[in-house]
């Protein structure tokens, strides 16, 4: 995906996300969080603010928003690995977390 534009990136990382949502695929290991997370970092940013004019507001609360809603597809009955799976979605390099609108819908989703 890397050889995508960036709206087509994105594009394919929403098609991405809505199948797993769409389908209730469940994702269950670290290595599997680790791939995913690398498939839609195009989606896992805050606004940039030199390009803060370019982007729709709404557009991108909705993108960050799927984003967030993937922690309910996070499950192993494993609990050392579900610790892996929640450590790398808290801390990864491309971490959901550290985007502020997709931190906010995570604790909103789970309160």
């Amino acid at each position: 995906m890397e050889h995508l534009d960036n709206g087509t990136n994105k594009e394919m990382s929403n098609v991405i996300i809505q199948s797993i949502m769409k389908n209730r695929t469940y994702i269950s290991t670290a290595e599997k969080v680790e791939a995913l997370f690398e498939l839609i970092k195009g989606l896992i940013k805050d606004i940039d603010e030199n390009h803060q004019d370019e982007l729709d507001e709404d557009d991108f609360k909705e993108e960050q928003n799927s984003v967030a809603r993937l922690i309910q597809l996070l499950y192993t009955d494993d609990t050392e690995e579900m610790m892996k799976v929640i450590t790398i979605f808290c801390f990864s390099n491309h971490c959901p977390c550290s985007n502020s609108v997709i931190l906010e819908t995570i604790v909103i989703c789970l309160c």
